[in-house]
């Protein structure tokens, strides 16, 4: 009954606590983007093979526009992310920096808004980093 995609991304834990009733909570970053080649027999639990997926060339790189829609999409977040604040239901992002890599800022910038679990899949998903940005930037506009 569980549903799995075709694109994910290994994750380096960063904060793990082991609680006194057994169970473990833990932090986790994204490091790498991956596609899923052939998923195998779960043993116990879902596994798979897999492979790097970078961003797929759209160009010479980064063009002026990309990096200046990265800035608007910063604003943006942040000032929503300024408004979850006031109506209490979510942590203030003004003290926290975003990479200066417009593919590693346009994944943290999915990552702290505010989207649902398949948006931020969709956002993933896109193969190209102005594919991407162009995406990010309709769904924090919604």
């Amino acid at each position: 009954g569980d549903v799995r995609t075709s694109v994910g991304c290994v994750a380096r834990i960063v904060q793990l606590a082991r609680h006194p009733d057994g169970q473990v909570s833990l932090v986790a970053v994204g490091v790498q983007r991956l596609r899923v080649l052939e998923w195998l027999p779960d043993d116990p639990f879902p596994r798979a093979m897999v492979h790097a997926w970078p961003d797929e060339p759209d160009g010479t790189g980064p063009d002026t526009s990309v990096v200046e829609a990265l800035a608007r999409l910063e604003t943006a977040v942040r000032d929503l992310a300024r408004l979850a604040v006031e109506l209490g239901v979510a942590g203030d992002l003004d003290e926290e920096p975003f990479s200066d890599d417009p593919g590693l800022k346009s994944f943290q910038l999915a990552t702290v808004s505010p989207l649902g679990a398949l948006d931020r899949l969709r956002v993933l998903s896109e193969p190209t980093l102005s594919a991407r940005v162009a995406l990010l930037d309709d769904l924090v506009a919604e």
